[in-house]
């Protein structure tokens, strides 16, 4: 019933095979991985520029020693299914950051029933009662705070990120203005855009996005012409290629496109 469900798609067979299409990026030394971090691995992440490092890749790490620790101590009630299981999405998740959600599901159950068949003394150990409702209330207290430095902006100020999303979405960050403008004035012709802001377009523009953050829909090719345009010298083959109306750009991010622009009388 789930395979037939996958196969409700206009591509059919193809639409249930397109998960597997990055499968043969992970464990390269590819454009994505080169150019996006999800496609890093974890384990080899050198973490931000600025900032503290992603506090998610030590959680994911620890869970990852646990995990195998669970399994060797209960190596003898271990089924086979269960180890390529969990090697299967390890291998995913050591190959692409993007990949750890699906290790952490797959693995949370195997972790539990490992515990469940862990040696008896540990499990033996008492909590006080005292000592379960301040976890509880810590937890609590601890989400509350995490809560918080989204709403107020901390968290994106430590990270020196560009883009703040507290309480509703940042319109000096996103480029909420600029789609108005176009369906305003109906400007919805060919539109080249950068890819930071392809998924607003995808959302708020009037015409067909050039590209966005789903790389696996837009092709290496794609990709990486995209990518040699943001290169000196590299913006007119992409110009001369797709013929564009419009171009949607962030300076910041684009600067190549502007400095090439400046160049061209036209």
């Amino acid at each position: 019933l789930s395979a037939g469900a996958c196969l409700l798609n206009p591509h059919f067979a193809r639409g249930l095979l397109f998960p597997l299409t990055f499968l043969r990026t992970l464990g390269s030394s590819g454009i994505y991985k080169y150019n996006v971090s999800e496609f890093q691995s974890p384990w080899n992440f050198g973490g931000p520029h600025f900032g503290p490092a992603h506090p998610f890749l030590w959680a994911y790490q620890a869970f990852s020693f646990l995990v195998l620790l669970l399994f060797l101590a209960s190596f003898k009630r271990r089924r086979i299914h269960e180890w390529f299981l969990a090697l299967f999405f390890f291998g995913l998740s050591y190959a692409a950051m993007r990949n750890i959600p699906l290790f952490m599901l797959a693995c949370a159950p195997l972790a539990a029933a490992a515990w469940k068949d862990f040696p008896a003394w540990p499990r033996k150990i008492k909590i006080p009662e005292g000592l379960q409702a301040f976890s509880a209330w810590g937890l609590t207290l601890v989400l509350l705070v995490l809560s918080l430095r989204v709403l107020t902006g901390a968290h994106y100020v430590s990270h020196h990120l560009t883009d703040r999303f507290g309480l509703g979405l940042d319109r000096q960050a996103m480029p909420a203005r600029a789609c108005d403008f176009l369906n305003q004035n109906h400007l919805d012709g060919r539109i080249l855009n950068t890819l930071d802001f392809g998924d607003w377009l995808d959302w708020r523009g009037p015409q067909k996005t050039f590209i966005d953050g789903r790389l696996d829909v837009m092709g290496l090719n794609l990709f990486t012409a995209y990518t040699t345009s943001l290169t000196p010298g590299g913006f007119d083959p992409l110009l001369t290629q797709f013929q564009p109306e419009i171009i949607f750009l962030d300076p910041l991010l684009g600067s190549q496109w502007v400095f090439d622009l400046k160049e061209r009388e036209d």
